[in-house]
This record gives C-alpha cells, structure tokens and sequence, in this order.
C-alpha cells in the first residue's frame, strides 16, 4: 500500500505469513522450500512464490540487534521477530507480552557496520577525529558514539539529523525514516544498515542498547 506516494507496509495480522520461512543455521532466516510448504499444507499461490525464493536467505537490508528486515506480501518484518514466532509455535512475541527480540545481524553482513563507521571516519576530519577518539573503546561503543553525533532529538522528542549523511538529509531536518510492519514502528538507515527508533531512542537516553546490560562504575 501507497500513502502520499510511499510505502506503507501490512500491520501484522495472525501467524500465516510465517509459512514462508524457516530457521536457518547460518543465516538465521530463509525462506522455506515449496517441497515443505507443500508438505505444511500451505496453499498453490504460496507454494508458487516459494518457488522463485527457495532456501534463499531471508531479509535485504541488516538491522542492528534485530537481524534483518524482510519484505514479504506487503509486510516489512524482522527476522529477529520470525525467528522468535518460529521458535514459540507461530506465537508472535508481542502477542506472549515477550520483548523485542535481540539477534544478531546476518553473517552474509558481517562487514556492515564497519563499513558504516569506515564511511563516515573518512567524510571529514572532524568526523575522523571523533571516531578516533570512540575507536578506542571498542566498535559497539564506536558506533554509539556515531549515532549520538548523526541523530538528535529535539525538544518534542523528534529525531532531527545532527550532521548531514546526505544532501538530502539537511543538518537540522527531521528524520522521517521508513515503517515496519505494526506494532513495529519505524527506522531509519545509514550507509545500508537499519536501526530502530525505538533503539536509538533508548541508547540516546540511557547510553546503551535494550538488550545490554547497563555499564555501571
């Protein structure tokens, strides 16, 4: 679905749609075959786009913490959502009260984030200095220390960019970022990885991610 000419993905509704995956050892996620969808009894049309996916791993774009986001049917998901359903019955975790669930982004890429903080480290000495300094703590504290400098927010709680990842993202201007499936909310995306608002929120205000423990003195 289009609204005001974007993308507006699926709310989740039921468990069907996790007939198109299974849990994979190396990728987390792929999408399942049409000979198991066939023997899961799931339907022709299905089974027939299966088939143009088979076995392959699931999700285009890493999300920090959260694995991957996967486009399916109109719907934009989390394969560390998926992977929790599959894992639980079919049982989504917001419908067990469960928190969001922490998985790792993909072994196919592994080089993302330092390609993300390569990236920015070489845009301008300012920047190369301010990771430099954050390098020595270590790559997670590195990428903290990148989000605090690139997201801001504002005084009506507002994601503004603090910097300039592009020139179509103005120093100053509200990030509007894109929409996961509900109840999922939204993220945003620098240099091809995705973060969600609700995480960078939670890591502006308290210094570290959900799924860390807090680094108490």
């Amino acid at each position: 679905m289009r609204i005001d000419g974007k993308f507006s993905p699926s709310a989740v509704s039921g468990d069907t749609i996790l007939d198109y995956f299974a849990p994979c050892p190396i990728e987390q996620i792929r999408w399942r075959s049409a000979d198991e969808a066939r023997a899961a009894g799931v339907s022709k049309t299905r089974v027939a786009k299966l088939l143009k996916l088979e076995n392959r791993p699931a999700g285009n774009r890493p999300c920090y913490g959260r694995g991957a986001i996967v486009m399916c049917s109109g719907h934009q998901l989390l394969t560390a959502d998926i992977a929790d359903a599959l894992a639980n019955g079919y049982c989504w975790p917001w419908d067990r009260g469960a928190p969001i669930p922490h998985l790792a982004i993909p072994n196919r890429y592994d080089k993302a984030v330092a390609k993300l903080l390569d990236r920015y480290e070489q845009s301008s000495p300012h920047m190369r200095e301010w990771l430099r300094l954050a390098r020595r703590e270590g790559e997670h504290d590195t990428l903290k220390a990148l989000i605090r400098l690139v997201v801001r927010i504002d005084e009506n709680g507002a994601f503004t960019w603090g910097v300039s990842p592009h020139d179509s993202k103005p120093q100053g201007h509200a990030i509007e970022g894109a929409m996961l499936s509900a109840p999922r909310g939204r993220y945003l995306t620098l240099t091809g990885v995705a973060f969600l608002f609700d995480d960078v929120n939670h890591m502006l205000l308290h210094g570290f991610w959900p799924w860390e423990a807090p680094a108490w003195d």
